[in-house]
C-alpha cells in the first residue's frame, strides 16, 4: 500500500472515530438493512421511465422492471441506441425463461436540451395515463468527451445534462406522478463527496462557462458537483412533495459505459478494475429505492434525508465546524470516495445512509430549487 493510500486510510479511520462522537445515528433510521426481497413483485399495469437506459445501470434497471410486468420507456441520445437496448432486453429475458409480461417503449431524447425534454414529456403524457417510477440514471463524464461543451440553452453541457435536464423532466412529470403515487429515483454517486466549497457555484446562473479546459481534476469535481445538485433535488422534493417518493443512491463502482466519448465503444468503465461490479448489482439501490419500503414518499412513512449505497462509509451529517478545517475536509471527501474502491465487496449490501453534509443545507437547497425553476422557464 502506497504512503497516500496510508495516509487517507488513517484519515477514515480517524474521521470515523471523531463523527462518531457528534452524531446520533439510530440504526432505525441509518445501517446495514436487508435488501427488500422483490422476487415476487407483480408490476403488471405499472408505467416507468429510466433515463440513459440504452446500456450500463439504466438498462439492468429497465431489464428488473420489465420482467416483472412493468411497461418501461427507454431513453438515450439516440434511438439506434434505444432500439437496441430494447431488442436485447426482450432477448435476454426470452433466455431466462421469464414471461414477457411487460412492454418496452424505445425513445430518443437529449437531456441537454430542455426543448427536448419538453417535447418527451408531451409524448409520454399523450400516450400514457400514469408514471409510476422515475428513474432519473443518465449521467455523462467528461474524460475523453470532445464536445459539444455548452448546451442549446447556454449551460456548461455536464451541468445540464446530468442535472437541469432531470430537474426539469421531474417538474414536468409530478402531476402524473402524484396520480399514479408514483416514485423517483436519482443516480447520485460516493462522488457527490468530491465538490465545489462554494455553494453558490451550483447555481445555474453560475455554470454558463464551459469545462472544456478546465484540467482533470476540475472536471471530475464538476461531475461530482452535478451528482450532489441531484442529491438537493431529491431532499428539497422530498419537504415541498411529500407525496412523491424521491430517493437518491448511489450505485457503486459499476462496469459501465459513462466514461467513454460514445456509448457506442467497446470497453465500458470499470472493465480494468477487478473490484467493479455488473451493472445488474449497480442497479440494486435503484430497485430499492423504486420498489422496496425505504423508498416510500414522506407521506407513506418513508425516512427524508436517507442516501442509499451499497457499501458502508463514514456516517457524516452534522460537520464540527470548529474543529475541522476545510481543507482537512476536503481530503476526508477524497477518503470517503476512496471507500468505493476499497471496500466494496468487504461490505456490499443495501446501506441506508447520509450524504456529504452540505446536502442537508436547507436554505441554499431552497435557492436552488427557485433558481431551477426559473432556469427551466417553468411558471
Amino acid at each position: 500500500m502506497g504512503l497516500f493510500m496510508k495516509l487517507n486510510f488513517l484519515v477514515v479511520i480517524g474521521a470515523v472515530l471523531i463523527y462518531y462522537q457528534f452524531e446520533d445515528l439510530s440504526t432505525d433510521v441509518y445501517g446495514k438493512k436487508e435488501w427488500h426481497n422483490v422476487t415476487d413483485v407483480d408490476l403488471n399495469g405499472k408505467v416507468a421511465i429510466v433515463t440513459g437506459s440504452s446500456s450500463g445501470i439504466g438498462r439492468a434497471l429497465v431489464t428488473e422492471l420489465y420482467k416483472k410486468g412493468c411497461t418501461v420507456v427507454i431513453t438515450s441520445r439516440s434511438q439506434k441506441r434505444s432500439d437496441a437496448a430494447a431488442r436485447d432486453t426482450e432477448k435476454d429475458v426470452k433466455s431466462e425463461g421469464a414471461t414477457l409480461g411487460g412492454k418496452l417503449d424505445p425513445v430518443a431524447f437529449d437531456l441537454s436540451d430542455l426543448n427536448d425534454v419538453r417535447r418527451f414529456v408531451k409524448y409520454f403524457t399523450n400516450k400514457y395515463d400514469r408514471l409510476d417510477y422515475l428513474s432519473a440514471n443518465a449521467g455523462m463524464l467528461l474524460n475523453g468527451y470532445t464536445g459539444p461543451w455548452i448546451s442549446k440553452q447556454g449551460y456548461d453541457m455536464l451541468y445540464a445534462a446530468n442535472y437541469l435536464g432531470h430537474f426539469l423532466l421531474a417538474q414536468e412529470l409530478l402531476p402524473m406522478l402524484k396520480k399514479s403515487n408514483g416514485r423517483i429515483v436519482a443516480t447520485s454517486s460516493i462522488a457527490q463527496w468530491i465538490h465545489t466549497d462554494d455553494l453558490d457555484s451550483l447555481l445555474p446562473v453560475n455554470n454558463k462557462e464551459s469545462n472544456e479546459n478546465t484540467g482533470g481534476f476540475s472536471q471530475f469535481e464538476a461531475y461530482g458537483n452535478s451528482k450532489l445538485l441531484l442529491v438537493f433535488m431529491c431532499f428539497e422534493m422530498q419537504r415541498r412533495h411529500p407525496d412523491v417518493g424521491c430517493t437518491p443512491v448511489a450505485p457503486g463502482f459499476v462496469k459501465s459505459k459513462i466514461g467513454t466519448p460514445s456509448a457506442r465503444e467497446s470497453n465500458p468503465v470499470g472493465d480494468w478494475f477487478v473490484i467493479a461490479v455488473d451493472a445488474a448489482f449497480g442497479a440494486q439501490t435503484s430497485v430499492e429505492a423504486l420498489l422496496g419500503k425505504d423508498g416510500a414518499s414522506p407521506k407513506d412513512g418513508g425516512q427524508t434525508g436517507v442516501f442509499v449505497q451499497p457499501y458502508y462509509a463514514p456516517p457524516i451529517r452534522n460537520v464540527p465546524k470548529q474543529i475541522i478545517s476545510a481543507k482537512l475536509f476536503r481530503l476526508l471527501s477524497i477518503s470517503v470516495v476512496l471507500f468505493e474502491f476499497a471496500l466494496q465487496f468487504a461490505s456490499w449490501g443495501n446501506h441506508k445512509w447520509v450524504a456529504h453534509p452540505d446536502a442537508y443545507n436547507e436554505e441554499f437547497a431552497f435557492r436552488l430549487w427557485v433558481k431551477s425553476v426559473e432556469a427551466c422557464e417553468l411558471s
